[in-house]
């Protein structure tokens, strides 16, 4: 049996460089990136965050109804990547509110990567 889990809200957050504190959460497409000078430091990078809402999978994992050794995948796609080698390693972890206690949740953010003028609400 598969079943498809899709995230409620998700969003690219930019930083470093000209990309500093951009959150584009309406962009199409999430990126994840770590674009480097000629002399090989980092100068801006990107994260993905997503959220999902797992209450019908962990009720029915309660009832029985999806076995409790049941298996999950995250899957996500290259939209055309460049420079990209082969042994690259992506690392995706999951993260709660419960790991601060000022923070309860994250906002989607409301603008694209090229806006312009950038939204600021």
């Amino acid at each position: 049996m598969y079943y498809f889990e899709y995230p409620t809200t998700d969003t690219t957050l930019f930083e470093g460089g000209v990309t500093s504190s951009i959150n584009a959460g309406h962009d199409e497409i999430l990126e994840v990136r770590k674009n480097m000078n000629s002399n090989g430091t980092t100068i801006s990078v990107s994260r993905i965050l997503m959220k999902f809402d797992y209450s019908y999978i962990s009720s029915s994992v309660q009832s029985g109804l999806i076995p409790s050794d049941a298996k999950y995948y995250l899957n996500l796609y290259d939209a055309g990547s460049r420079e990209l080698r082969r042994d690259d390693t992506i690392f995706a972890f999951p993260i709660s509110a419960s790991w601060s206690s000022s923070v309860s949740t994250w906002d989607e953010g409301d603008g694209r990567f090229d806006d312009n003028p950038e939204s600021t609400q």
